[in-house]
């Protein structure tokens, strides 16, 4: 258990929300767990919604995500009173607008995308854009085997938060991997002026260890 108090006063934690099937883990369930973690205090809400099988090593059960009903997940804890932002992980597939309207709809706070899972930097460029456009925060994540040299000065000009994992995305007990302190420094270092954010393998001498180079979020 992270204790915030310990924290300094910038640093966010995100509590993570792993969805996998509408017939498993009812809405009802999650939206009561949301609310818990908003009394606990946290900062702000991470939810994964992945398209593609092989989901099993999440530990919640297996097969693709239900898109719509993910969604509908997010109006429900809503409804049910949750105030904090939400931030929404789209994990490796090329997001629709439509999608991303309703994500916009439902009530995400901001929406982050895989640079590789697009073809062509433009339509990276283009889906941040379209992002920002829905009033929403937007955001590019780096896979822990991606260097940010990926990363291109138009994607983090138009990246509100650049997401760094330190393990690898969708298998649950993940170490943390160091190689994304280094990461950060490469970041700050191309005047990068937004959030960044670090997912996995975090406890509290991690979070201290990325917090010391620069990393303000944590998943």
């Amino acid at each position: 258990m992270i204790n915030k108090t310990q924290l300094k006063p910038q640093i966010k934690i995100s509590a993570s929300l792993a969805y996998v099937d509408k017939k498993h883990h009812p809405a009802k369930r999650y939206s009561k767990r949301a609310l818990r973690l908003q009394n606990g205090g946290i900062d702000t809400l991470h939810f994964d919604i992945k398209t593609k099988a092989g989901i099993e090593n999440m530990g919640i059960g297996g097969g693709p995500t239900d898109d719509m009903f993910n969604a509908d997940l997010i109006k429900r804890i809503r409804d049910d009173g949750f105030t904090p932002p939400i931030d929404v992980h789209l994990m490796d597939y090329e997001i629709p607008e439509p999608e991303i309207d309703r994500l916009s709809d439902a009530g995400a706070s901001a929406v982050y995308i895989h640079h590789h899972s697009f073809r062509e930097t433009e339509a990276v460029v283009r889906a941040l854009r379209y992002i920002r456009g829905k009033k929403l925060e937007s955001g590019t994540v780096l896979s822990v085997g991606f260097g940010t040299e990926q990363l291109l000065r138009d994607m983090l000009e138009h990246s509100d938060l650049v997401a760094l994992t330190a393990g690898r995305e969708g298998w649950k007990g993940q170490k943390f991997n160091p190689i994304v302190i280094n990461k950060v420094g490469e970041l700050l270092s191309r005047d990068y002026r937004g959030v960044i954010q670090i997912q996995s393998g975090l406890n509290e001498q991690t979070i201290s260890l990325a917090a010391g180079v620069g990393a303000t979020k944590f998943v």
